[in-house]
């Protein structure tokens, strides 16, 4: 191979050739992840030598035999022996005697299995996403067009996303999904272990714990045959159901948790908020019984013979939330980072008032922010809400046209004992036209992610620890941040902010038409 290795890497040439040989081991494998996912340089090695190592598989298919040396010199072989072209002829010479192996060519097979899968992934189209309505109180006099979802035909039918990954091992001879991915109908999920938070496109949100087997039934279902699972279902998901083996669980609004157990298959059913109802299927998958479960109740559904047995509701022995937190990130690895974004909220200290400003625009414009670092003194470099003034405020940024976002990165209010000032929770919306506020305009606005959880600030000089909020690729022009808490009212007063917050995407391109030339219409492609 010629892919030049990063220096001082000799790990990653050898694990890199145990995977193109098949003797790589599965902790080798995950080894080998780490190395990748821990620079650009590895990676860029990485495809590299695959690439290489494809086209030689390719350019001596079929080669069953060393090709024979010619028996008497010609002209031709002449031209050969020169140094160069005898080079080559020598290489090609020995690459198709080890390529003429059969284990090299069923790795031929795999890779190009490998890049077709993987292109296809890549050009599925991104799911339309539901208006939703909000109650929140930060309102404006604007009225807006209003947001029309558009129905694609013939296309696969998106249901869920994943939003949340944590250590997760994923079962041998199983093909995991993209990070982040949408998910469609019927798409299973095998995980050994970790934590996998996946999000319907209603707001139902599931916790899945390794090992695990889960698939998605329908927009508004889903089927547990192994392992734990962990629901916060909202309002407009009401009806949400778990299938199991044995049982069924439709929610009646409320937080719950499903356990099926591997080696019998029994179910257990934890109500931590609300009330579920729950059907015990039968063999033939009829119901042979139902009943109501309300908060800190819990059964068990022994397999066999459909006995019900209760229990003390156990939350603890469930995973509920899995923090879209990921500092081994790059910037390179989320992508571009979008510039010049303006920012607007429907609160803000008025300026000039002890000194402190603090609007929105310095939230998004890097003040305070050395690389990676923000400072702890936020006067001049951060965004913070008018007293009082917490719940259902509005913190709005226009990114200059229209982006599929990638990530957001999000540094909190930063300054001392006043960090519990920090953004707590928040629902993050989309649009496309940024029309007021959702709560007046709910028809120009997509919910894109319900109840987000932040991390507090450190309160250091040297703050390096945003969180990374994945935003799988959605298409938006603006993104508002309606505020649900703070992490505590001070001696001071009650009140919310950010230190900084950056989007990362590409610019979405459309076609507009030129002014006509000599009587013909062009059509150009402008990025926005």
């Amino acid at each position: 191979m010629t892919a030049q290795v990063p220096e001082n890497d000799l790990e990653l040439w050898s694990l890199t050739e145990a995977m193109c040989d098949g003797t790589i081991t599965v902790t080798q494998r995950d080894r080998l992840q780490v190395l990748l996912e821990a620079g650009r340089s590895a990676m860029r090695f990485y495809l590299a030598y695959l690439d290489q190592h494809a086209s030689m598989l390719w350019e001596m298919r079929g080669t069953t035999e060393a090709v024979p040396a010619l028996e008497e010199p010609n002209a031709l072989e002449e031209v050969f022996r020169r140094p160069v072209l005898g080079f080559l002829t020598n290489s090609a010479r020995w690459t198709r005697e080890y390529f003429s192996q059969p284990g090299p060519l069923s790795i031929l097979a795999a890779t190009i299995f490998m890049v077709c899968l993987i292109s296809i992934l890549m050009i599925l189209p991104a799911p339309t996403y539901q208006p939703s309505r909000s109650n929140h109180v930060c309102t404006t006099s604007t009225s807006g067009t209003g947001f029309q979802p558009v129905k694609k035909e013939g296309k696969l039918n998106f249901v869920a996303r994943i939003t949340g990954l944590h250590n997760c091992r994923w079962s041998d001879n199983y093909l995991p999904p993209l990070r982040y991915a949408h998910l469609g109908l019927g798409r299973e999920l095998k995980l050994d272990a970790g934590l996998l938070e996946i999000t319907y496109y209603n707001g139902a949100k599931v916790v899945l714990e390794g090992p695990v087997e889960f698939t998605v039934e329908k927009p508004n279902a889903c089927r547990l045959d192994v392992g734990k699972l962990a629901a916060k279902v909202s309002k407009k998901a009401v009806g949400f159901t778990v299938e199991t083996p044995t049982a069924t669980i439709v929610d009646l609004g409320t937080e719950f948790g499903v356990e099926v157990k591997k080696e019998t298959g029994d179910a257990a059913v934890h109500v931590f908020q609300g009330t579920v109802e729950a059907e015990v299927l039968g063999e033939t998958g009829s119901t042979r019984k139902k009943f109501r479960l309300t908060q800190g109740q819990a059964v068990r559904i022994d397999a066999g013979q459909a006995t019900i047995t209760k229990l003390d509701a156990d939350v603890v022995q469930f995973a509920r939330v899995v923090r879209l937190i990921s500092n081994t990130w790059t910037d390179a690895a989320l992508g571009p980072m979008i510039t010049g974004v303006t920012a607007t909220a429907s609160s803000h200290f008025p300026f000039g008032i002890r000194r402190a400003d603090r609007t929105p625009q310095m939230a998004v414009d890097g003040s305070g922010l050395i690389d990676n670092w923000h400072t702890n003194k936020p006067h001049g470099n951060a965004w913070m809400s008018d007293n009082g003034e917490v719940t259902g405020v509005c913190f709005k940024v226009d990114l200059g046209g229209q982006f599929e976002l990638a990530a957001m990165k999000v540094w909190n209010f930063n300054y001392g004992q006043f960090s519990v000032r920090g953004v707590k929770s928040a629902d993050i919306y989309i649009s496309s036209t940024g029309t007021g506020y959702p709560a007046d305009n709910p028809a120009d606005w997509t919910l894109l992610m319900d109840d987000q959880m932040f991390k507090q600030a450190p309160d250091t000089d040297t703050y390096d620890t945003p969180d990374v909020i994945h935003l799988g690729g959605v298409t938006a022009s603006f993104v508002v941040l309606v505020i649900n808490d703070n992490f505590n009212s001070d001696n001071s007063g009650d009140y919310v902010g950010l230190s900084e917050v950056q989007f990362f995407g590409s610019p979405v391109c459309k076609t507009v038409p030129k002014k006509p030339s000599h009587n013909t219409r062009e059509l150009t492609t402008e990025g926005r």
